[in-house]
């Protein structure tokens, strides 16, 4: 895979430097849940259990991003810088907030998740700078065009910049977060921008596809496929039917590899995914 060298907030061409962005560091920071109506501050990002809210170590970002091409910047992305959206809930009293004192100022977060991803990231030594809802990225879903607003962008002390999107384990697989990852490394790549995406137990879709499943009972399921899409409750009992019980991560396995589509409505449906989006890029070797 090709890396980037430094110019002014530019990547250029040059030979792999050696195997140091190739190691991976899989420990893992635990954070504390972040209260309603609270501002934290850097003190919120000390290690503490609260059952299973696990995050990868902050060194972890980089090595476990997917790159186009890898690119090294010796300064800020200038179209990074300042957040593209105001989080939903910022004028509400239950707005979150914390102050950075990396930033110099306080940073917005839309839910108690983006406060544990920035507490995160604010204590992060490798971290020289993070910035929140840094930009959006145009993607197409159901044949309409959308928007999507990653979590963060990340400047690490190596100079790589990564855009970080942390989902709930029930998004990692769905239709609608495939559309928005595939949109977001089509973006980022050729600029030498990793992406991250993960979830909040710190597990990567390459995590996930690396768990084992029955093939039989996959191909079993996508008979169903020949008639359109089927009830996630139908896929549930075919699964329940031939293993004896639901395993979870093991259906998260199927839908990864197999390409399929999990819708993110009410009444949930699984089917194949469409021309265009494939969770391939996701979890395989670039």
């Amino acid at each position: 895979m090709p890396v980037v060298g430094i110019v002014r907030g530019e990547p250029i061409d040059h030979p792999d430097p050696g195997n140091r962005c190739e190691s991976r560091i899989r420990r893992r920071t635990v954070w504390r849940r972040g209260r309603r109506g609270a501002v934290a501050d850097e003190s919120a990002a000390r290690v503490g259990v609260r059952r299973g809210r696990y995050l990868p170590h902050p060194p972890g970002a980089a090595h476990r991003a997917i790159f186009g091409r890898r690119g090294y910047f010796d300064s800020l992305p200038a179209d990074l810088v300042g957040r593209k959206r105001a989080p939903g809930n910022l004028h509400e009293s239950t707005a979150l907030a914390l102050r950075s004192k990396k930033l110099g100022r306080t940073v917005a977060c839309e839910s108690g998740m983006e406060l544990r991803v920035f507490s995160w990231l604010e204590r992060s030594p490798d971290v020289l700078w993070y910035q929140e809802q840094p930009t959006v990225v145009p993607y197409v879903l159901d044949g309409k065009s959308r928007f999507y607003y990653p979590d963060a962008a990340v400047w690490d002390n190596e100079h790589r910049v990564v855009v970080v999107e942390v989902k709930p384990l029930f998004m990692m697989y769905r239709m609608e977060t495939a559309a928005k990852a595939i949109a977001a490394l089509n973006h980022f790549g050729p600029q030498g921008m990793g992406y991250l995406l993960v979830d909040t137990a710190g597990r990567t879709l390459a995590d996930l596809a690396y768990e084992p499943f029955d093939m039989a009972v996959a191909e079993e399921i996508e008979t169903l496929f020949l008639n359109g899409p089927v009830s996630f409750s139908a896929v549930r009992q075919a699964l329940s039917r031939r293993t004896g019980k639901f395993e979870y991560v093991e259906f998260i396995s199927m839908v990864v590899n197999r390409d399929w589509a999990v819708t993110s409505d009410k009444r949930i449906q699984v089917w194949r995914l469409p021309a265009g989006i494939s969770f391939g890029p996701l979890h395989q070797p670039g």
